[in-house]
């Protein structure tokens, strides 16, 4: 789903004004996003949020999929995280916007010292 900040992103880029998000960034929430505010991410001095690049997006029959071209592992919890359930893409490591949010297929129930992983290609990003 895409936060209010990003709809305007879109709308305003229809209309001419440039948009364009110089990096991604892949943050887990522990707590549902909205369209509004952001879910709670991890709270561990050990959690960033990574880098991430999509693929080029392809058509699968009525909606647009771009998934995440390489493996995303975060550094081993020094806390115990309980379940991650919610992804979001950011336009910043700290701070910044988030523009995307969806739930993970599978949640991540994050123990201290294990590295939660998403594998390549398993994270889908859908536009209908």
């Amino acid at each position: 789903m895409m936060s209010q900040y990003g709809e305007r992103a879109v709308l305003n880029a229809l209309r001419g004004t440039p948009f364009r998000a110089e990096q991604l960034y892949l943050g887990l929430f522990v707590s549902p996003p909205t369209s509004v505010t952001a879910g709670k991410e991890p709270d561990d001095p050990r959690y960033t949020r990574l880098r991430m690049e999509l693929t080029e997006p392809r058509q699968e029959g009525s909606a647009a999929i771009a998934v995440n071209a390489q493996d995303c592992t975060f550094a081993a919890a020094f806390t115990h995280w309980g379940p991650a359930t919610h992804f979001g893409l950011f336009d910043a490591v700290k701070g910044g916007h988030l523009l995307l949010y969806g739930e993970l297929e599978q949640p991540l129930n994050i123990h201290k010292w294990e590295a939660p992983a998403i594998p390549a290609g398993s994270l889908k990003v859908t536009a209908r």
